[in-house]
């Protein structure tokens, strides 16, 4: 099935799925993959990849784009409390996380039919912005087009599935890891979320990584869609490791790029606000789910690590030498793509 963005959408089947079906127990109802690119996704794509495609964006609007696992919630509430709450009075600014910056694609990973997962006071939030909408329709796509200005946005979809137009008409923060860092970011959340449900061992999911056959898809192809517009002047890159490095550095920068004239006094308060241990306190979750039926407890009690207790240099003691040689050699072998990127490992 040919879709606006130029990509071929085609079911997985056979012994591919099979596996697959094996591995993850939530994709009951299959996957499709989009060429070129080696995209993966629910079959709930189809619903509304066109509708994103045509998405009408504004000029003041600022999407903050990544791939899984790079702790892109952190920086939604940095860029959302920039722009709307900078001395931390905003009626809003304890909302869910979605209900102010929402997720493009959420209809798509977890679809429309779970609906009951989502937090009423966003199904409220849902019916008051959109009223006449109805929920098959997409709940994330009506927040989307119904948010109020400024908007501030999230996607993990690669930038080659939108308007390729979208980087003159808007800003984008993109934030990049680590790909270690990111590999045992993604295994904590394949286990614990259940719209994945991976029940494999950690030897199984690292060959899924370094094959780019996870949910979404290739690590390096997502990183090299906006690596090779680098330069552009509406793209903001920012790295996991840098802003655990030098947070109040690293929103000043952020600052600068959106145009906003923060004090210092309101950056380090904002730094405060936005620390892993508040956001830990705080149950920050980028989709707006209600937690016990979104995640499976009984994995979330014996040995995940929450997001907000992740740090830089999280794969050491936790990957063994073949793992961490596999992802060495993957890395390698994709340095053409994203030419003079370096990350830090520690």
């Amino acid at each position: 099935m040919w879709r606006l963005s130029g990509h071929i959408a085609s079911p997985v089947q056979g012994e591919e799925l099979s596996k697959y079906q094996r591995d993850f127990k939530g994709f009951p109802n299959g996957l499709i993959r989009l060429i070129p690119g080696n995209w993966l996704f629910p079959p709930e794509f189809n619903k509304f990849a066109d509708k994103i495609r045509q998405l009408k964006f504004r000029g003041q609007d600022v999407l903050v784009m990544s791939q899984p696992g790079c702790a892109a919630s952190w920086v939604q509430e940095m860029v959302w409390n920039m722009r709307n709450s900078p001395d931390l009075k905003h009626p809003e600014m304890y909302n869910c996380l979605c209900m102010r910056v929402p997720q493009i694609e959420g209809d798509i990973l977890i679809g429309p039919s779970n609906n009951s997962h989502i937090d009423p006071k966003l199904m409220d939030l849902f019916r008051g912005i959109c009223p006449g909408c109805k929920i098959e329709q997409g709940v994330y796509i009506g927040l989307t087009e119904k948010c109020s200005h400024p908007r501030t946005l999230a996607t993990y979809l690669p930038l080659s599935l939108f308007n390729p137009c979208l980087l003159d008409d808007i800003k984008i923060v993109y934030v990049l890891r680590n790909p270690k860092d990111v590999a045992l970011s993604r295994f904590n959340h394949s286990r614990l979320v259940k719209r994945e449900g991976f029940i494999g061992n950690m030897n199984q999911f690292i060959q899924y990584f370094v094959d780019e056959n996870l949910l979404i898809g290739s690590y390096w192809e997502h990183v090299a869609d906006v690596w090779e517009r680098k330069g552009h002047g509406n793209l903001h890159l920012i790295f996991y490791e840098d802003l655990k490095h030098d947070l109040l550095w690293e929103m000043k920068r952020l600052g600068r790029f959106l145009g906003v004239d923060l004090s210092a006094d309101q950056v380090g308060k904002l730094a405060q606000h936005v620390s892993f241990p508040e956001l830990e306190r705080r149950e920050v979750a980028p989709f707006g789910f209600q937690y016990e039926s979104l995640l499976n407890m009984e994995v979330s009690k014996k040995d995940t690590v929450a997001i907000w207790k992740e740090k830089v240099g999280f794969w050491r003691g936790r990957l063994t030498a073949d793992q961490e040689f596999k992802i060495d050699q993957w890395t390698k072998q994709n340095a053409n793509k994203v030419p003079k990127l370096s990350f830090r490992y520690e």
